[in-house]
């Protein structure tokens, strides 16, 4: 399931867990993930 992030809540949960991964990074890499924008999300459905 693939789905455009644009709503409140659940945009908010995934910026900030995006944030905190990428503090989790190395300088290097850090700098490679800012040259992404998140627009989409993908959800696993079982």
């Amino acid at each position: 399931m693939l789905t455009h992030v644009c709503h409140g809540e659940l945009e908010q949960g995934i910026s900030e867990d995006l944030e905190d991964y990428r503090l989790s990074l190395s300088d290097e890499l850090r700098v490679l993930l800012d040259r992404y924008t998140l627009e989409d999300v993908a959800l696993k459905v079982v």
